[in-house]
């Protein structure tokens, strides 16, 4: 776990896989920002829980760093949950997810988008939000579920998928998702 932020309001909870610059990211909210929208919407009567589901595990699959969870509040952190948000790392720069209410002509919605700190917060925040589009063109909110097949110890190299970016490797585990792209 890492204190994020002037004030330690808020904190980055990390995994042992993930590679952090702990001292960078003490300070990165205090960083030059950059926000990003993704287009990627939903609409009321959604299925919000599955949304969020989906496109958590399909960023912690594809990104190359995963996610962490950050919890907190400060006044410039705006996540998209009141708990907090799920970030990106990469090296000294973090992009966290955060949500904007708009309305058009179909009515209300909500706009997933990504908030970028540090020296390269452009670029993580525009990659991040890259793959939320695709997530959504591939998969989407009503795209096919994911299947998840597991092995340990030795089995483990045995267990293979035609999809490299969805397994997931761990000291002595593998987990593989199957997960078709839409139609």
């Amino acid at each position: 776990m890492v204190v994020v932020g002037e004030g330690r309001a808020s904190r980055l909870e990390t995994f042992s896989e993930q590679d952090v610059d702990r001292e960078a990211i003490r300070t990165v909210l205090d960083q030059k920002q950059a926000t990003v929208y993704s287009g990627v919407k939903f609409r009321k009567g959604a299925p919000f829980e599955w949304l969020y589901l989906y496109l958590y595990l399909y960023l912690a699959s594809v990104l190359p760093n995963g996610l962490s969870r950050m919890p907190g509040s400060r006044p410039d952190f705006t996540p998209h949950f009141p708990w907090g948000s799920l970030a990106a790392l990469e090296g000294d720069t973090l992009a966290y997810l955060t949500l904007r209410n708009g309305e058009d002509e179909e009515g209300w919605f909500g706009e997933i988008g990504v908030i970028g700190h540090g020296p390269r917060a452009d670029e993580l925040a525009d990659q991040v939000a890259t793959e939320i589009i695709e997530w959504d063109r591939g998969w989407g909110n009503d795209g096919p579920e994911p299947r998840f097949r597991m092995a340990v110890g030795d089995a483990r190299d045995q267990l293979t998928s035609a999809e490299p970016r969805f397994v997931i490797d761990k000291t002595y585990s593998r987990l593989v998702v199957d997960w078709p792209r839409e139609g």
